[in-house]
């Protein structure tokens, strides 16, 4: 996948998935290769939190590798301010205790853990004097793999396809909250192959800061299933285009063989607040 953004030149950021990691490499190992490419700029990030065992016997930080954000300065005209803030985070694989459900055992997702969220926590308040000097709308995005727990709502209002029942994780850390109160109003995840929606997260304190969009792309590259209960899903790709002169962030994806056509275009955020349909 990183040919494709080298050979056009493209500055990309990656973050792990879960299974990244169960063949011969670390992700300190991944990480150091995927930093040497060209046009990357994914980075380790800081060690957060202490040691643990992970399913595969192995020492390993609390909070992962790969949790750090980017910066996406703004036209030079504006002195080069800061109008974007893009975090990204390690959401780990399998929880080291497996969970009991009517007697038996079953291997569960792990979450994000509060080192992570104290780590985004603080990064967002060094930075948020900064951020207020921008002439515009500063924009806050999150991306992870695994989704948040969120993503489990029924009532939730969602556009697109909404194919199969995510697998988050069943602990939730308060990732969600500490993201809304922080001004952050665009999760991007993926996992769940064949689901392909921006769903609404907007109860509670997440109401009253204007709520939280979770965004799935579908299955973009074809070496992952892309079926679910005997409907195929063709590759997509999620698209965001951000203007913060306009306060607005606009979403759609592109498909394999329909490259012309954008899918389920949504506004999700317009005068700085999250917008529902």
């Amino acid at each position: 996948m990183a040919e494709l953004f080298i050979k056009r030149k493209i500055p990309y950021a990656c973050i792990f998935g879960n299974h990244d990691d169960l063949g011969n490499l670390s992700r300190e190992q991944m990480m150091t290769i995927l930093q040497s490419l060209p046009y990357s700029l994914s980075q380790a990030g800081p060690k957060l939190g202490p040691d643990i065992v992970g399913p595969d016997g192995h020492a390993h930080p609390e909070g992962g590798v790969g949790n750090y954000l980017l910066e996406v300065l703004a036209h030079r005209s504006h002195s080069h301010q800061s109008a974007m803030t893009l975090y990204f985070f390690d959401t780990h694989t399998y929880a080291p205790e497996k969970m009991v459900y009517k007697g038996k055992k079953f291997r569960v997702y792990d979450w994000v853990k509060q080192s992570q969220i104290n780590w985004f926590k603080a990064e967002h308040e060094r930075l948020e004097k900064a951020h207020e000097k921008y002439a515009y709308m500063h924009i806050d995005m999150a991306f992870l793999h695994i989704p948040l727990p969120e993503i489990r709502s029924q009532t939730n209002y969602f556009f697109g396809r909404f194919n199969e029942a995510p697998t988050a994780p069943f602990t939730n850390s308060g990732l969600a909250a500490a993201l809304v109160s922080h001004g952050v109003s665009i999760v991007s995840h993926g996992h769940d192959h064949t689901n392909e929606m921006c769903m609404l997260e907007d109860e509670g304190a997440q109401r009253r800061q204007g709520g939280l969009w979770m965004c799935y792309s579908g299955v973009a590259g074809f070496g992952g299933y892309a079926t679910a209960k005997g409907y195929t899903v063709k590759r997509k790709v999620r698209l965001f285009e951000v203007d913060p002169q306009g306060r607005k962030v606009v979403s759609w994806k592109r498909e394999v063989g329909n490259e012309g056509v954008k899918l389920d275009e949504q506004v999700l955020v317009s005068d700085g607040r999250s917008q529902r349909g």
